[in-house]
């Protein structure tokens, strides 16, 4: 049906006392593209914290949800984390892995730093089902990652490959884990301190 004609059918129903308001289906293409995900536009939390925010999401008595879809800007359809405490947001890559073996589809978006989503592809080494779109990290929860030889490119992400590494099953080889000890202080005997199974082995006994 052409614009036009919904106008006209629109104006008819008014005419005669009918409806005032329409509810058109419509198909929506997310702004990451085809594959990407939307999601209902959310209201913003009460800065005296009053309101803590949530989806524009209207119930009906016959049990039918609607909502209203963000259409407009670069940020249609899609949800942006707000973390409390700027320092949380260069925990980008460990919340990529929580995320992977999260039930459901995840979105960490950074318009900052475009480096702190170098951890991805090495994730996908290991099952994740992750992809890169713009400035956001879409995820796609899976069961069980898989073990396999990784390498780490930043701290950060090393640190998240080793954490998956150990979700993972079967043997992970995290490589350049050099990059983990310019910030985590004996994190090995750490974690194997709260039972998880890792070793600092040399190189050549890891290939």
């Amino acid at each position: 049906m052409s614009n036009d004609t919904l106008l006209e059918k629109y104006d008819a129903w008014l005419n005669d006392n009918g409806p005032s308001a329409l509810v058109i289906r419509e198909y929506l293409m997310p702004v990451e593209g085809k594959d990407g995900i939307i999601f209902p536009a959310t209201f913003a939390a009460s800065q005296d914290g009053a309101f803590n925010g949530g989806y524009n999401i209207d119930a009906f008595e016959d049990g039918t949800n609607v909502c209203l879809v963000d259409s407009v800007g670069s940020q249609a359809n899609r949800i942006e984390p707000i973390f409390m405490k700027g320092e949380y947001a260069k925990l980008i890559p460990q919340f990529t892995v929580l995320a992977a073996v999260s039930e459901g589809v995840s979105v960490i978006t950074d318009t900052v730093f475009s480096d702190r989503f170098l951890h991805v592809d090495e994730l996908k080494r290991l099952g994740a089902n992750c992809s890169v779109r713009n400035h956001a990290i879409i995820v796609h929860g899976v069961d069980q990652l898989k073990g396999a030889p990784v390498k780490a490119k930043d701290l950060r992400g090393a640190a998240a490959l080793v954490l998956a590494g150990i979700n993972a099953k079967d043997r992970t080889v995290v490589q350049n884990i050099d990059y983990i000890f310019r910030g985590y202080e004996e994190i090995i005997p750490k974690l194997r301190g709260i039972g998880a199974q890792c070793e600092m082995v040399e190189e050549e006994l890891a290939s």
